[in-house]
């Protein structure tokens, strides 16, 4: 299903070609005319697409460095208005930057003073730039989709304890900014993993993962690929929109979550509707003098790193 700022592409589109616009003109409607939010969809001479938003401030300038985007603002004279105006140059990403820009659009519905709708979008405008240039625009590899499942998995069931608050759980999910541990409370740390059925260990990836002045819990998820029709059958896409559904009462909560989920290199596509894992069991560990590991004083003088893993016979004989 379309979204709406892809059908004001086609509108646009059309229009344009009929119209024949020189390369330095472009061509905008609005997304949405009932919304008190004036942003609109459209296309440039080179059939780029174009999102629009208008305020009422001169916008900051915003340094963009990349191949497939772009930003420049336009001062609306006749309006006494400027738009802020994100254009994508590889048309090869339409469908990504479409589900981009239509979450944007929705986010910025909800935002009541300008000054921050401002700062969203230049904050947004940063993480799309390092998603598109780092090559994450495209697709999760199953193992990244499998990873990134466990750790949404443990996010709902944080929610869940009531332990702690919304925005509280959402901004402590510092995974994807590459975080020693996968969430930073501030009285304990929780580091996730993902095994299969059958796993004989976890692979800990640095010798800061399992180390921190804090107490750390360590939760593993054993994950079943499964076919999507089956009953206990957990999809990406499914997770993401239960946890926005949670977050939502909390608009700083929803923002921190899907920034995160930016950084993690996740954009809603209909390719993760068809990777599903069952969840069959999750364990929890408390990494403690007797656990199993391997930190920086622990380390012989003159290791500065270390892959390794742990055994999960031993794990569980604790």
């Amino acid at each position: 299903m379309k979204t709406s700022i892809e059908k004001t592409w086609e509108v646009a589109s059309q229009k344009a070609s009929n119209s024949l616009l020189n390369p330095d003109d472009y061509l905008i409607f609005l997304v949405d005319e009932n919304s008190d939010k004036k942003t609109y969809g459209g296309v440039d001479g080179s059939g780029s697409h174009l999102l629009a938003i208008e305020v009422k401030t001169k916008p900051p300038t915003a340094a963009i460095r990349s191949d497939a985007l772009d930003y420049f603002r336009h001062q609306r004279k006749d309006f006494d208005t400027w738009l802020m105006v994100l254009r994508l140059r590889n048309k090869e990403l339409s469908s990504v930057f479409g589900r981009l820009c239509q979450d944007l659009i929705d986010e910025i519905a909800e935002i009541p003073h300008e000054n921050d709708l401002v700062k969203l979008v230049h904050r947004r405008l940063t993480l799309w730039q390092k998603l598109f240039n780092r090559g994450n625009a495209r697709l999760l590899a199953d193992f990244q989709v499998k990873g990134l499942l466990a750790e949404l998995l443990s996010m709902n069931s944080i929610l869940d304890e009531q332990r702690y608050g919304i925005s509280e759980v959402a901004a402590a999910w510092v995974g994807p900014y590459g975080g020693d541990q996968d969430f930073q409370f501030s009285d304990i740390v929780i580091e996730i993993k993902a095994v299969g059925p059958g796993a004989q260990g976890i692979s800990i990836s640095s010798l800061k993962q399992l180390d921190s002045r804090l107490p750390i819990s360590l939760s593993v998820w054993t994950l079943r690929p499964a076919a999507t029709k089956e009953t206990a059958a957990i999809t990406l896409n499914g997770i993401v929109a239960q946890l926005e559904q949670r977050l939502a009462p909390e608009s700083s909560a929803l923002t921190f979550f899907r920034d995160a989920l930016l950084e993690a290199g996740y954009v809603e596509q209909s390719h993760y509707d068809g990777i599903a894992f069952e969840p069959m069991q999750v364990e929890h560990f408390t990494v403690d003098d007797d656990f199993p590991r391997l930190t920086v004083d622990t380390v012989p003088e003159g290791i500065d790193s270390a892959v390794y893993v742990i055994s999960l016979k031993r794990l569980r004989k604790q």
